[in-house]
């Protein structure tokens, strides 16, 4: 198998493909760690602006618009990462050809079922009498949104992913920030333009990602059109996206569903309260989804890495994701008062809330790795499986403790979920490299016999 540390495919044997990986993973922190404070800063200045019981309502109706444009892409980001990973350089210009007949039925179809449901909803607030522009502000975002998605995803699969990832946390929330900037100054305290500023923020971002994919394009989009994708290789690759989202974009919506299932039930004090500290913890997130975006594209090329690679890379990426992701959240767990007082005294009893949504970022950094190994060498069925039994059981806790605790409620409710998902991704990755092993070592013995 390996020859003077190599292994057969080319790779060290010693550090492994997924090492090489480190520096440009360095610069995808940068990035995200970059676009953080400006997240941030511009929800402060929201927060001042509508007070917790307000705040409360923009996070719903927002979390509800990035629930639903992520239905709408339906994992079909993930495809894009991982069937243009999978080429050399030189390929993918005409694997993009290819797919992007099957992305854009796939995005259709899904979209408009999403946008029907919206419809239904402004149906039915209109009927009972309630405010209809609320909903017409989220339903502005889901196209926007799901369209840097899905930028981001081809971005990703061209490995871009530096590109990728500024799209939703640097370009658009320095567009979202002067937004915010300008409402504070002209004192719009109103939700629907604030809703309305998030779909500007984010059509912003789609437009820079798609010109950013047609520069990375020029000069390479000739020749004849590519055969696309279609019959039954074109139902495999939708029930592959399927499983993508029911698998990865569960995983990432769960923060979303939170907030939702809070202003279900809870109040709209409570809802701001859980929104702002929600917010404030996905600095303990940082690290951890760049190590994850960084490592997708090298594990969609898993089968070609031997077990002893795999097993180095990931106890290493396992270490440094915990302990940057511990340094980062450290901060906040010492001094979460002075953090979330930044939104003004009103927020102040969500300290407590933000320490323990901290304590569930924390859980899942160490495990992230295993979550993309998982997810980008054909084990994505089982991570769907234990997302949304994560979110289930979240669902469920949220229920119990939300009527009793408030705020402090839906975190204990993330923790608990978060701690049952990690310790099941742990294991599940275990026995994948388990079998791993066991059929290199069954392919090994029958080299020797032959």
């Amino acid at each position: 198998m390996t020859t003077s540390g190599r292994s057969s495919h080319g790779y060290d044997g010693t550090k492994g493909r997924i090492l090489q990986a480190w520096l440009p993973w360095l610069r995808l922190l940068f990035v995200r760690a970059a676009g953080l404070p400006l997240a941030l800063a511009a929800n402060v200045i929201i927060g001042r602006l509508l007070g917790p019981g307000a705040y409360g309502a923009y996070a719903m109706y927002l979390s509800v618009a990035l629930v639903g444009a992520s239905f709408g892409v339906l994992g079909a980001d993930k495809v894009m990462v991982r069937e243009l990973g999978r080429t050399t350089d030189a390929a993918r210009p005409g694997e993009l050809k290819r797919l992007l007949p099957w992305l854009a039925r796939a995005y259709a179809m899904s979209l408009s079922s999403v946008l029907l449901l919206f419809t239904v909803w402004l149906g039915a607030v209109w009927w009972q009498g309630g405010a209809v522009a609320p909903v017409l502000g989220a339903l502005a975002v889901v196209p926007f949104y799901g369209g840097t998605m899905l930028a981001a995803g081809i971005l990703a699969g061209f490995n871009r992913v530096e590109v990728a990832q500024s799209l939703d946390n640097v370009i658009k929330n320095v567009v979202l920030l002067a937004g915010a900037v300008g409402a504070s100054v002209s004192q719009m305290r109103g939700i629907v333009p604030l809703l309305g500023l998030q779909a500007v923020a984010f059509a912003v971002a789609m437009s820079v990602g798609l010109g950013s994919l047609a520069w990375r394009l020029r000069g390479s989009w000739t020749g004849d059109a590519a055969e696309g994708i279609g019959g039954p290789q074109g139902w495999l690759m939708q029930k592959s996206s399927i499983v993508f989202f029911m698998g990865g974009a569960a995983t990432s919506l769960i923060a979303r569903f939170d907030v939702i299932l809070v202003s279900i039930f809870g109040t709209a004090y409570q809802t701001g309260l859980f929104g702002a500290a929600n917010r404030f913890a996905q600095l303990g997130s940082v690290v951890a989804l760049a190590m994850m975006y960084k490592l997708q594209p090298v594990f969609s090329r898993a089968a070609l890495m031997t077990v002893q690679e795999l097993e180095l890379g990931l106890a290493r990426a396992r270490r440094a994701s915990f302990g940057l992701t511990l340094v980062a959240i450290s901060l906040g767990l010492a001094f979460p008062r002075l953090i979330i007082g930044a939104m003004g005294a009103a927020f102040l009893p969500a300290a407590p809330v933000f320490q323990v949504l901290l304590l569930g970022y924390l859980a899942n950094s160490l495990v992230t790795p295993d979550y993309a190994f998982l997810t980008m060498s054909g084990h994505e069925t089982f991570v769907a499986r234990i997302a949304w039994a994560q979110l289930g059981l979240i669902a469920v806790l949220t229920a119990v403790f939300v009527p009793f605790w408030g705020a402090m409620g839906g975190a204990c409710a993330y923790l608990a979920g978060t701690m049952a998902a990690s310790l099941s991704l742990a294991i599940t990755s275990r026995r994948a490299l388990a079998k791993r092993r066991a059929v290199e070592c069954g392919a090994a013995a029958l080299a020797a016999e032959t």
